[in-house]
């Protein structure tokens, strides 16, 4: 009796449910999200002039380019580069490392990082000048990305995501100090005078003399929920030198005596995406004139006055890589895949172009997309070296593509140029040189 019971009630229910099934309702269908990546609802882009500084013939690129006179303003590179070399630099990307460092070159060599924490030195030619390994005993077996490169006065500053900064001699690789910290370096070190300056994951700011490696001063910063493998290297203005943190602080710190001058919160996040809960800032403060340039991965670039901490303005795009301001225009990859000119006096979007996304065109295998490293200007045009195995280069006035190159393995970092020869590092762990 009671199965008979049963069966009549999920029949009354089966009935009712038909009974009330709801019809779709008419008309499009509009996403409530932005959709991620692609130029859907941007106004259209302007073919705007815009006065370049003259090509130089640069011998080197020494580090990251936000301090002046440590960034090239716009060095000479052929109108279509071609591979003359490659030379393997060690371990690429692996399951447990990724190569996050660009080279640099002083000398006529080429100084690079590996993912296991092997610094080389190769020739302008190609041929490798020695190699060293920087893991310590008690960190063999384990894997730690993250890590920089800065050269200066002979000798190879290298931080570390194994909680270090090293000095080596740029010659033959010899360790000259060491000093150890309580949180890993992954970002680049600056390197100015006597000093040499590093941020640390904890959002430590510190000052080293750059012979011993004697610690000057250190100030504390606001700890940060998330981090990211790849940190940004401080900037250098003078008397003051402005470290970015993980926790998305900025401050401007006398270099005389370690006083603090200003904070300023790089705030701003791009809604609907789940990367805006990292406030890490991932694109390199980057000095022109008395403006500084940076930005966050979660959706935002800022100019901000470096004598008084002050946001000028601020942009709703995000970056992975330093900022290439020249030219009344500040030019960026978004945290979109965008190669993006602004207006450098409002923020003001001038042009966009999409670059390659999604590694998989399949909506349900959209896991992963290829990293884009850039811009760098060079030659007259902006390079971008994507992970999808292509070098871009693009018209600065109308951001048309103007040549496509291709890079063996794809790119793992930004291009670099110096000596007319512009260098890549791939995902496999080899050094390109183009020119």
């Amino acid at each position: 009796m009671s199965l008979i019971r049963t069966a009549t009630l999920i029949g009354l229910v089966a009935l009712s449910a038909g009974c009330n099934r709801e019809r779709p309702l008419e008309g499009e269908r509009v996403a409530l999200r932005a959709p991620w990546g692609g130029s859907d609802g941007v106004q259209a882009n302007r073919a705007q002039p815009i006065s370049l500084p003259a090509q130089s013939a640069n011998a080197s690129w020494t580090q990251r380019q936000g301090t002046p006179g440590a960034r090239p303003s716009h060095p000479a590179l052929s109108a279509n580069p071609q591979l003359i070399w490659s030379t393997t630099i060690g371990t690429g990307d692996t399951r447990r490392g990724r190569l996050t460092t660009d080279p640099v070159v002083a000398d006529g060599r080429v100084y690079t990082l590996d993912a296991a924490a092997r610094v080389q030195a190769t020739s302008t030619a190609g041929a490798v000048l020695w190699s060293t390994d920087l893991t310590a005993p008690r960190d063999r077996g384990t894997s730690a990305s993250g890590g920089s490169l800065a050269v200066s006065g002979g000798r190879v500053y290298v931080t570390s995501a194994y909680a270090f900064l090293a000095a080596l001699d740029a010659a033959t690789g010899a360790e000259i100090w060491r000093v150890d910290f309580d949180a890993p370096l992954t970002g680049s070190p600056a390197v100015n005078g006597n000093n040499v300056y590093v941020t640390a994951i904890d959002s430590s700011m510190w000052s080293l003399n750059a012979a011993t490696g004697r610690i000057d001063w250190t100030l504390p910063g606001t700890p940060a929920l998330t981090t990211v493998a790849r940190g940004s290297a401080p900037a250098i203005a003078g008397d003051a030198v402005i470290f970015p943190t993980q926790a998305g602080e900025l401050t401007a710190v006398r270099r005389s005596n370690g006083g603090r001058m200003w904070t300023t919160v790089a705030a701003g996040r791009r809604t609907g995406a789940a990367l805006a809960s990292i406030p890490a800032l991932t694109g390199d403060p980057v000095i022109d004139g008395n403006r500084l340039y940076a930005a966050n991965q979660s959706g935002r670039v800022f100019a901000i006055d470096v004598r008084s901490g002050e946001t000028l303005w601020t942009s709703p795009e995000g970056a992975n890589d330093p900022v290439w301001p020249v030219g009344g225009s500040v030019f960026l990859v978004s945290d979109q895949n965008r190669l993006m000119r602004l207006d450098a006096s409002d923020g003001s979007l001038i042009w966009a172009q999409d670059l390659p996304l999604y590694t998989s065109d399949r909506v349900r295998r959209r896991l992963a997309i290829y990293p884009q490293n850039g811009p760098v200007l060079a030659g007259g045009k902006l390079w971008v070296a994507s992970g999808d195995g292509v070098l871009r280069g693009f018209d600065p006035v109308s951001g048309n593509t103007v040549a496509e190159i291709p890079i063996p393995g794809g790119a793992a970092s930004s291009p670099i140029v110096a000596g007319g020869v512009m260098y890549i590092l791939t995902r496999e762990g080899n050094l390109l040189a183009y020119r």
